[in-house]
């Protein structure tokens, strides 16, 4: 048992060190979506019982139960909404379900989607799977992306398919600053 808590530990430790790297990068694809004017979105899991039961069961499994205004929805500073940028809460992993997203990115008229986070086994992968299934574009950006473990991490970076694109924060951001000056 102290074995597996000091595996766990490492592992736990190594993943908040590919959020930190993950959080810089988001801080720029922020910055250059919002000097392109794009539509900025943010998705969070919030319950909004106390216990949780209005969260899908795969999230509650997890144990933990993020009540509206805990430290655990609340953006990290650095990547906090402006005034009038989208927030929505989601109850399961992928983004589409329960919030209202799909709608709004429709009447926006938005047909391909940016995604970076810091869960990509969980709500960045299934959100990847629930936009590309609504025929969504979907662009990853991997270094903006935090997975649990380091071949996760790895895969990401190489799991362009023919419904997703790989791309790196510089070419994102090269590919805003190119559409900014037409």
């Amino acid at each position: 048992v102290a074995r597996r808590g000091q595996d766990e530990g490492h592992v736990v430790a190594a993943y908040y060190q590919r959020v930190r790297s993950a959080v810089p990068n988001i801080v720029r694809l922020l910055g250059s979506s919002r000097s392109a004017r794009l539509l900025v979105v943010f998705v969070r899991t919030v319950a909004h019982t106390n216990d949780g039961r209005d969260l899908s069961p795969r999230i509650r499994a997890l144990g933990a139960v993020p009540l509206a205004g805990s430290d655990e929805t609340e953006m990290l500073p650095p990547l906090a909404p402006r005034h009038g940028e989208v927030v929505l809460t989601k109850p399961a992993a992928g983004v589409c379900a329960g919030t209202g997203l799909d709608e709004l990115l429709r009447n926006a008229g938005i047909t391909t989607i940016m995604v970076a986070g810091i869960s990509y086994e969980g709500a960045i992968e299934s959100s990847i799977r629930n936009l590309a299934e609504r025929g969504y574009g979907v662009v990853v950006v991997s270094d903006a992306c935090a997975a649990f473990t380091a071949a996760s991490q790895e895969q990401l970076a190489a799991a362009e398919s023919g419904i997703t694109n790989v791309w790196t924060t510089t070419a994102v951001v090269d590919k805003l600053g190119a559409y900014e000056r037409t």
